[in-house]
């Protein structure tokens, strides 16, 4: 990652999939805006992840299409 900041163009977020592979990634502007609030609020070193369950594991795939549908129902 740039050593300006996470978001600082060009900006790039890694993500680790299934089988744990690790893809990097320009991101929307929009989804760009929406992480720079999210790290406003809750601020994480640069080694954190920034989903994580409440016990600070990463979210698994059932748990997001979990949350997908709780919110869905709302």
């Amino acid at each position: 990652m740039p050593r300006g900041g996470p978001f600082d163009s060009p900006s790039c977020v890694r993500l680790t999939g299934k089988g744990r592979k690790e893809r990097i990634c320009p991101p929307w502007p929009e989804t760009v805006i929406l992480l720079k609030k999210l790290l406003d609020r809750q601020p994480r070193a640069p080694d954190q992840r920034l989903f994580v369950n409440r016990y600070g594991e990463p979210l698994s795939l059932v748990s997001i299409h979990k949350q997908q549908t709780i919110d869905f129902v709302r």
